[in-house]
């Protein structure tokens, strides 16, 4: 991810790169995918802020903390998942607005 990243772009993963994902069943795709779609979901946990704008890292850090505190004891079939998030080159970090409501 961070070969892919430049300037205006942000690279947002589930697990570091030598960790798997959990994938859970019951919600047809990933946990971390999960918590990062209900951030957005009434009633936008994700806006930490409360300006009815929901940026890169308010959604990553509401999916984090939950993917982080959920596996943490999890060891079968995988271990616990670290979420990352990779931007561009020094003074092109930023965020970006991904939902507003």
């Amino acid at each position: 991810a961070r070969n892919i990243v430049g300037p205006g772009k942000i690279v947002i993963a589930a697990c570091d790169k030598d960790e798997s994902s959990w994938e859970l069943s019951e919600y047809g795709h990933g946990l971390f995918t999960q918590y990062f779609a209900w951030g957005m979901t009434n009633p936008f946990p994700a806006d930490r802020n409360g300006d009815l704008d929901i940026d890169t890292d308010e959604a990553f850090g509401y999916a984090e903390w939950y993917a982080i505190d959920k596996t943490k004891n999890w060891t079968y079939p995988l271990p616990p998942q670290t979420p990352q998030i990779y931007r561009g080159p020094v003074g092109s970090e930023g965020f970006r607005y991904i939902f507003s409501y």
